[in-house]
C-alpha cells in the first residue's frame, strides 16, 4: 500500500527513527550498549539487523570484506546513500520483507486482520514492527484488549480508535517493556506521543503531518501559545527564543512582532527537541517553564561575564562558524554542488545574479536540503506556475530513477527573492542549528534502543528492534 496524498508506507517509522535523515544515517553508537545502527529504519550493528540486511540486500557484494562498524564500513555505506537513490529502497524493502509483512500476516493469524485498513494503522503497524518486532502482535493484541475489552469487534473500530489503542498501550507499558533503562523512559515517552499524534492526526484526515506546513497538537488549555495567535505574550516568546539564538525557518532572527506565525512555530520545535520535549510547535506550561529556566540560566552566564551557550555550541569551545566554502565543513561537498546547480539554472534561464548573491542563495538552499533530509542533490529548478511561466522558487532534488514525481523523490526549497537577501553567516548559522538538531534527535534515538538493546538481554520476552 503506497498510497495517501503523497505519503508511502513507513512514513511515521523514518521520521522517528532517523529523524527522516535518509539512507546515509549512521549513529555514533555513544553511550549505546546496542552499538552503532545504521540506515533510514537505524539498523543495530549488535543486533545483527545489519547483518541479517547485508545477507539479503542486493548491494551485499560492495561490503565484501568490511567488518560492520570499521571506517571503510561507515564510508561504503555512506557513499552507497549519497551515490546511489537505490540504496534507501533496499533498506526499505528490507524492513518490509523482514518486519512488517512477517507481523502482518501474524496479526491476522491472530484474527487481527488489518490488511485493508488504511495509511494511518499500516504505518503504525511498520512502526511498531521496526522498534518492538516480534512483540508487535501481543501489543496490538493487548492495546486493543486493554482499550475495548476482551471481547472487541474489529469491524465496529475506526482507524483512529486502532492506533489510539496501540500508542496508549505503548505509553502506559514503558517501564515493563524498558525496565531496565529508567533513564530512558522520558524520552521513550516522548516518542510514543509524538508518534500518537501523528498518527491519529494521520487517521482523522488522510494526509500525513510531515506533509503539511502545519500540524500542531490541539492545545489543552487556553493559556497554550500556538500557530496563529498574537499579542504581547508572543511577543516576549519571540525576544526570548531570539535571545537564546533560535531561528525561524527563514533563515533569519525571530522579529518580536507578537504573531505566531510558522517561523515562531519552527524556532519553538527546535527548542522543544533540542529540550527533550514533545516537539508540537507549541508553548504550554512544560516548554514555558523549560523556556524561562533557559533564560535565566543564560543570564547568570552573563553575569559573570561568559557568553551563554546557544543550541549549535553544544557545550564546545566557542569559535566562528567556517564557512561553507572552506573544504574542512562537513558540508562542503554538498554545498559545492549546489552552488554548481545554482549557477547552472540562472544561466539556463538568463538571469544574472551576481558572485554574493550566488553565495546567499547557496547558504540558504544548502540550509534547507540538509534540514529536510536530503543526503545529495541530482537536480535543481525553478518552480513553474500552473500557466507554465517560472515562478522563484528554487527547488532542490534527490531524485530516484530519474522521476521527480516517485514517491521517493525528495526535495528542498527557497523562495529566490528571499534568499538573495539571507546573509551568508545566518543561513550558516541555521545549519548549524539544524545539524545540533540532528544530533539531539541522534542521541534520543540512541536512548530508545539502548533501552530495547537492554530488554533484549533479559530473560523476559524481548523487544527486537531493528
Amino acid at each position: 500500500m503506497e498510497a495517501g496524498r503523497g505519503w508511502t508506507i513507513g512514513q511515521t517509522s523514518r521520521r522517528y527513527e532517523a529523524g527522516g535523515r535518509g539512507a546515509g544515517t549512521i549513529s555514533t553508537g555513544k553511550g549505546d550498549k546496542g552499538g552503532v545502527s545504521y540506515g533510514q529504519y537505524q539498523l543495530s550493528s549488535k543486533a545483527k539487523t545489519v547483518d541479517e540486511y547485508l545477507k539479503w540486500s542486493k548491494y551485499r557484494d560492495e561490503f565484501a570484506g568490511l567488518e560492520v562498524n570499521s571506517p571503510a564500513f561507515k564510508q561504503k555505506w555512506k557513499e552507497l546513500a549519497s551515490v546511489d537513490s537505490g540504496f534507501g529502497v533496499d533498506q526499505h524493502e528490507f524492513i518490509k520483507a523482514h518486519h512488517y509483512a512477517p507481523q502482518m500476516r501474524a496479526l491476522a493469524g491472530q484474527s487481527i486482520d488489518l490488511t485493508t485498513r488504511g495509511p494511518a494503522v499500516q504505518d503504525a503497524i511498520w512502526s511498531t514492527s521496526v522498534q518492538y518486532r516480534g512483540l508487535t502482535q501481543s501489543v496490538f493484541k493487548n492495546g486493543l484488549t486493554e482499550k475495548f475489552g476482551p471481547n472487541f469487534k474489529l469491524s465496529d473500530l475506526s482507524d483512529q480508535q486502532i492506533v489510539e489503542a496501540v500508542q496508549d498501550y505503548k505509553a502506559a507499558h514503558v517501564e515493563s517493556n524498558f525496565r531496565g533503562s529508567p533513564e530512558n523512559w522520558e524520552g521513550i515517552r516522548n516518542r510514543i506521543r509524538d508518534e500518537r499524534r501523528d498518527l491519529v492526526e494521520f487517521a482523522r484526515t488522510g494526509v500525513h503531518p510531515s506533509l503539511t506546513e502545519d500540524s500542531p497538537e490541539i492545545a489543552r488549555s487556553s493559556n497554550t501559545l500556538k500557530l496563529g495567535m498574537r499579542g504581547d505574550r508572543v511577543s516576549k516568546l519571540q525576544s526570548s527564543l531570539r535571545d537564546l539564538g533560535y531561528l525561524g525557518s527563514d533563515g533569519n532572527q525571530l522579529v518580536s512582532d507578537g504573531h505566531f506565525g510558522p517561523n515562531t512555530r519552527d524556532a519553538v520545535q527546535a527548542f522543544q527537541r533540542s529540550s527533550g520535549l514533545t516537539a508540537d510547535g507549541q508553548v504550554g506550561a512544560k516548554t514555558m517553564s523549560a523556556l524561562e529556566d533557559k533564560i535565566e540560566a543564560a543570564k547568570s552566564l552573563d553575569v559573570d561575564g561568559m557568553a551563554h551557550e546557544t543550541p549549535s555550541q553544544n557545550h564546545e569551545p566557542s569559535r566562528a562558524p567556517i564557512d561553507l566554502t572552506d573544504p574542512r565543513h562537513p558540508d562542503h561537498t554538498l554545498s559545492s554542488s549546489i552552488r554548481a546547480g545554482v549557477v547552472e539554472l540562472h544561466e539556463r534561464e538568463q538571469i544574472l545574479l551576481s558572485s554574493d548573491q550566488v553565495d546567499r542563495v547557496t547558504a540558504a538552499l544548502t540550509a534547507e536540503v540538509k534540514g529536510a533530509g536530503l543526503t545529495h542533490v541530482d537536480e535543481i529548478r525553478f518552480g513553474r506556475l500552473p500557466t507554465g511561466e517560472l515562478h522563484p522558487s528554487i527547488h532542490a532534488y534527490q531524485v530516484l530513477d530519474g522521476r521527480l514525481d516517485h514517491p521517493y523523490t525528495m526535495r528542498a526549497s527557497v523562495y529566490g527573492p528571499d534568499a538573495v537577501n539571507v546573509p551568508v553567516e545566518t543561513s550558516q548559522e541555521k545549519l548549524q542549528q539544524v545539524n545540533q538538531q540532528i544530533d539531539n534527535q541522534q542521541q534520543m534515538d540512541l536512548q530508545v534502543q539502548q533501552g530495547m538493546q537492554q530488554q533484549q538481554s533479559s530473560p523476559e520476552p524481548s523487544i527486537g528492534g531493528s
